[in-house]
This record gives structure tokens, sequence and C-alpha cells, in this order.
């Protein structure tokens, strides 16, 4: 359709493009089908609540508004055995690429999340703009009663290397199982303060409906600086 930059994940030298790593590999999805002519069609996709279309916007002007974002209704499905009804309205943007398709696949986003154990690694001087995009993907944060931040992820190889990363700048987490699949690593406290101030620390691109929740708790316990 558009002109846009179908290497845009090929090097992660950005604190963006760390962000929009970080997003995707908990909140996207890639596939790869052949076709009945025998073409291949290589597929790259975020689809979110309608409430987040603005973020929407911001990751498609990052790889150069090269797509169009659709509104859609979910209708009922079944995932994983459990129904789940329909009537959401979400958004979505959808990538036909090949080339970004395999630079996502070579940093370690696949295609299906819950069986694989691949997970990206960013430049240390990147990690913490990686982690924000994840957990603004696929955790959350929550200021009732105390501070908590959690990501709750198939992978527990990745868990353990976040919180193998945090423990170097003294920011302790847990994780537990929830399931045979899902697994949730949380920081509480002085822990998940520390998380998110260096998480939001001069990063380039943030889901503002949770930052909202951090700044309004540093208002209403006084740490706001």
């Amino acid at each position: 359709k558009h002109d846009y930059d179908r290497r845009y994940f090929e090097y992660i030298n950005t604190s963006e493009k760390a962000y929009w790593l970080g997003f995707m590999f908990a909140d996207g999805y890639i596939t790869r089908k052949e076709r009945e002519n025998g073409q291949t069609t290589s597929e790259v996709a975020i689809e979110l609540n309608a409430k987040d279309c603005s973020h929407l916007q911001k990751f498609n002007e990052a790889l150069g508004n090269g797509s169009d974002i659709k509104f859609k209704i979910q209708k009922d499905r079944m995932i994983k055995g459990v129904h789940v009804s329909g009537g959401q309205k979400t958004v979505i943007v959808r990538y036909y690429s090949s080339e970004m398709y395999f630079d996502l696949v070579d940093k370690g986003v696949v295609q299906n999340k819950t069986y694989r154990f691949e997970f990206p690694k960013v430049e240390e001087k990147y990690f913490f703009n990686f982690l924000l995009g994840v957990i603004d993907g696929d955790g959350y944060i929550s200021g009732e009663d105390y501070l908590t931040v959690g990501i709750v992820n198939s992978n527990l190889k990745f868990l353990k290397y976040v919180q193998e990363s945090l423990s170097k700048y003294d920011i302790k987490t847990h994780i537990y199982a929830e399931d045979k699949w899902k697994y949730r690593l949380t920081a509480v406290g002085e822990n998940a303060d520390a998380l998110l101030s260096k998480l939001y620390k001069s990063a380039p691109v943030y889901l503002r409906r949770k930052y909202v929740i951090y700044k309004q708790y540093t208002i209403n316990t006084g740490l706001a600086s």
C-alpha cells in the first residue's frame, strides 16, 4: 500500500525499536502461511482494545504508516478449550512483509508463543525500554493498596531472564506458576516503584493508560518529584 520501513526490526539500535520489539513479543503475532497458489504470505500484526487505538497509531507511525488501522468487533470464540464471549471492539494493524517477519523471528519473536521458548534479548542500555514494551503489551500496573507491577507469560525462561536482569539493579521480583502454561512475575511496593521509575525514565513511548496508574499513585503517596 504505502512505502514503509520493512526492515524496522533488523537492528534494535534505538530505545523506541526496543520498546516495540517488547510490545510485539508480548502482544503481537506473526504468521507465515502457504496459500493454495503456492505463494507464501507473511503477516505481522497487533490487535488491541479499541480504547488503545492511539497507541496502535504510534506503532504504525514508527513503521512509516505503511498500513491502515481497522476496527472490528470480536466474535464468540474458543481459546484453549474455553468459550470466550465476543462483542468487544478492537483495533488491528497488519503488515504483510516477509522481511519484517523474519527479522522478528531472528530476534526471538515466534509464531506459537505458548509452546516455544525463544525470546528477545537486547543491549543492556535498551533493556528497560524493551521491558516497558512487554509490560504495556502483556503486563499490568496496580496502585490499589500498594504498588504492583506484573507480567503474565507462558515462557518461564523469559521471566527468569527478566528477574536476573532486574536483580542487577537491586529490584526484587517473585515468579509464581499459575497453571501448566502460565507464569506470573511480580514486583511489589518499593521494588515496583524502583522498577517503574526506571521504566519511565526517558521512555520514548509508553501506553498512557498504564502510566496514569503509576502517576496517580505517586501523587496519592507523595512520591511525585
